[in-house]
């Protein structure tokens, strides 16, 4: 998604290894979290690099004040104690 919400969008339940596959990688601007669980965006394919996490229900932007605009390439959930782990299933 674009900083204003709109562009390319991806609706997933439990991740996605790696959004190069869904033609998203490193177009991430903004996210909008439906759901009750925390999902954890990921700066590498796989779960590698910087890690930010997302919590439920949370809408907007994660470039200038999360310094993650356009770097995302892969998602996941977190794991029972409401931590993002490295390994994306």
């Amino acid at each position: 998604m674009d900083n204003d919400g709109k562009g390319k969008a991806f609706n997933m339940q439990l991740g996605a290894r790696n959004l190069a596959d869904v033609g998203l990688n490193d177009q991430t601007s903004s996210v909008y979290n439906l759901s009750s669980k925390i999902f954890c965006l990921y700066e590498h394919a796989g779960g590698g690099g910087r890690i930010l996490g997302i919590s439920p229900n949370f809408k907007g932007n994660i470039g200038p004040r999360y310094n993650f605009n356009d770097i995302t390439s892969s998602v996941g959930t977190a794991n029972a104690e409401k931590k993002c782990d490295r390994a994306v299933p």
